[in-house]
């Protein structure tokens, strides 16, 4: 029979056996150093105990805007102007006085009340175009 068809149990080498222990000691030391790198989470206070009492949230995509808003943060206040896209003249108050609760480039969250809020629902289904005026700081 030859020599490489026989089959026998062969002992590793030292050094291989040493090799595979320190590799699996760097892994499990990589793994638990990972777990404990997580950061300690943050107080994320839910919307609804941020508004006010009898107030709401309203998200206004930015595709309804007729001008980006640029620079609102939360707690900065915004007046909401709608106009017909084609008039140049014209604009009609919507809501004053609202409350930024989040902004991004696809969304503007604002802390509305109901009487605003159906203004600017009955604005949006005429097809008006919303425009964001940004209150400076008192």
């Amino acid at each position: 029979m030859l020599p490489s068809l026989t089959f026998s149990r062969r002992r590793l080498p030292p050094w291989r056996v040493g090799a595979i222990a320190l590799g699996g000691a760097l892994l499990v030391l990589a793994l638990v150093s990972r777990q404990s790198e997580t950061p300690p989470m943050a107080h994320i206070v839910p919307l609804s105990e941020a508004l006010d009492g009898s107030t709401f949230a309203l998200v206004v995509p930015t595709a309804w805007l007729g001008a980006p808003v640029i620079g609102a943060r939360p707690r900065d206040r915004i007046d909401l102007i709608a106009v017909r896209p084609g008039d140049r003249l014209t604009g009609y108050p919507v809501a004053y006085d609202l409350k930024v609760m989040s902004s991004d480039e696809r969304a503007l969250i604002v802390q509305i009340d109901e009487a605003s809020a159906i203004a600017v629902a009955i604005a949006r289904s005429s097809g008006m175009l919303l425009v964001p005026l940004l209150q400076s700081a008192r």
